[in-house]
């Protein structure tokens, strides 16, 4: 690369470093990041705290609420009611139904040896990690990553209700759904 060439990239990159630190100094001044979900941070974040007071620490989203709250971003807390109060819906509860297992270990890579602390041997497992089960709104899938193999090997999964499970061929492990 010729030094008049180098020269020429030094520039772009410093004319790139420069608008974007623009942009930062632009979003900062106009009252700190705005996260993905409305909420608008303080300029300062975290608050620096001067002393180990009685009193909770300043929370955002109740100096400044968002003016809409996008729940499906993030996870939601199953038991709080913020968001049922900010409506005209009514918590139902309802018991439990059992369905027994939602994804099994039905692959021949899924399975393995393993021997518990009684002696017994057993092979077959897919248990779901990373939080379980996420539901993808842009591809309107269920996805899950799950341990097979008793936890040697991470698997993908997709469904389309949660609860029939489709083990799409991947190409890390050509024919297996093994990530």
């Amino acid at each position: 690369m010729s030094l008049q060439h180098q020269k020429c990239w030094y520039l772009r990159l410093a004319l790139v470093l420069l608008a974007s630190s623009a942009g930062v100094a632009a979003e900062v001044a106009s009252g700190g990041e705005l996260l993905y979900n409305g909420i608008r941070l303080p300029d300062t974040w975290p608050p620096r705290l001067t002393g180990l007071g009685r009193e909770p620490m300043p929370v955002p989203y109740l100096k400044h609420p968002p003016e809409v709250i996008s729940i499906d971003v993030g996870r939601q807390l199953f038991v709080d009611d913020f968001l049922v109060q900010q409506t005209t819906l009514n918590r139902t509860f309802h018991k439990l139904q059992y369905h027994g297992p939602v994804l099994t270990a039905d692959k021949p890579w899924e399975s393995g040896s393993h021997e518990d602390i009684f002696g017994r041997r057993s092979g077959h497992i897919a248990a779901p990690f990373s939080d379980g089960v996420w539901y993808d709104p842009t591809d309107k899938l269920f996805k899950i990553w799950y341990s097979a193999a008793f936890y040697k090997l991470t698997c993908y999964a997709t469904s389309k209700d949660g609860i029939h499970w489709d083990k799409p061929s991947l190409d890390v492990e050509p024919g297996t759904n093994i990530v």
